[in-house]
């Protein structure tokens, strides 16, 4: 039910973020096991995740869970600076993390917000 609604807020993600998809690869292995709820895709400096928070299991019974997206990622090395946009309401929001992340493991991230969830990650160094 109204998953589509976060469309229109899509473009300015890009638009704000100064982030162009040229040269951008599907990452589906850094999220591990959770290839199914989140999709990600990056270039050598940033990496974007799409954290979608169903409701059910079932596509076609699901709404937005009203829960906040937990992401555990194996971040390419180097220095990721961590910053969240919220896809339902258009705004960007204070990351949980006030720290860079370090590349080369896995690393968490929790949204500071409930439902579906853009992280953006960019190196720092």
């Amino acid at each position: 039910d109204d998953g589509a609604r976060d469309f229109r807020w899509i473009a300015k993600f890009f638009r704000e973020a100064e982030v162009e998809l040229t040269g951008m690869q599907p990452a589906p292995e850094l999220a591990g096991k959770q290839t199914a709820r989140f999709n990600a895709m990056h270039d050598s400096t940033t990496l974007i995740v799409y954290a979608q928070q169903p409701s059910q299991d079932e596509p076609e019974l699901a709404d937005v869970s009203e829960t906040a997206a937990h992401i555990e990622l194996q971040l390419p090395v180097g220095m990721w600076q961590p910053s969240w946009f919220n896809p339902r309401e258009g705004e960007w929001a204070e990351p949980t993390e006030k720290t860079n992340a370090m590349g080369g493991a896995q690393q968490t991230f929790t949204a500071p917000f409930d439902g579906d969830a853009i992280l953006l990650l960019r190196v720092t160094q």
